[in-house]
């Protein structure tokens, strides 16, 4: 948990310094897109994910009720992991289409830019492709939640680097398609998928720490 407040300062810091020197000369502009009521609108759906997730896996957690109507808990996170890939597939379109909707912003359109951009795609993809890979398709999808344990927590790559590296990962991926577009509306966005990870962390962390003390303890 210290490792995971240590990190998010440095990049919430890291973030306000950049936005800082780039957005100065145009903050009205930044503010006067952030109170649209569109941009609103569209932060509000794409933080929604995680606040899904969450809730259906305490719940599940709590009562089995997924795991009752799907006939098993593996089935409930096939199911769950449905829901999620289709609300991700809808958040995805729904940043790319106010990406394309509001254009390009000047301050950001240049070659340096694009090219940090590329490599948060990078970063990011590796970040998330290589934690889905340390945790297999269960645990990817809130499978602890569900009783489909680990024998143990993973701490290998990319988890050594970074706690919830597919929540940072995700974020870094948002943040490059923002920068390769350069979209302000993109970095908005971004920054409201990040909070809504943020928030998901808080919570999930100490739960999950909680699922596997009580199954070590058995």
């Amino acid at each position: 948990c210290t490792r995971t407040r240590s990190v998010v300062t440095f990049c919430a810091a890291t973030f306000i310094d950049i936005s800082l020197i780039i957005l100065q000369p145009t903050m009205e502009q930044l503010l006067a897109e952030l109170l649209r009521w569109k941009t609103l609108m569209v932060c509000g759906v794409v933080m929604l994910n995680p606040l899904f997730w969450n809730t259906i896996g305490r719940i599940e957690y709590r009562t089995h009720v997924v795991s009752k109507i799907f006939g098993g808990p593996r089935a409930g996170v096939t199911a769950l992991a449905t829901g999620i890939v289709s609300l991700n597939y809808v958040r995805t379109s729904l940043f790319h289409k106010t990406i394309d909707d509001y254009g390009i912003w000047e301050p950001l359109d240049n070659e340096i830019v694009n090219a940090v951009g590329s490599v948060a795609v990078l970063i990011g993809a590796v970040l998330v492709v290589a934690s889905s890979y340390r945790l297999g398709f269960f645990c990817s999808f809130m499978g602890d939640y569900f009783g489909v344990l680990l024998s143990e927590r993973v701490t290998g790559f990319p988890f050594n680097i970074v706690d919830d590296p597919m929540y940072w990962g995700s974020s870094l991926v948002y943040l490059g398609i923002a920068l390769n577009h350069a979209s302000v509306v993109g970095l908005l966005l971004t920054a409201c998928i990040g909070l809504s990870y943020v928030i998901g962390m808080y919570f999930e962390e100490p739960f999950t720490a909680k699922i596997y003390t009580e199954k070590g303890s058995k």
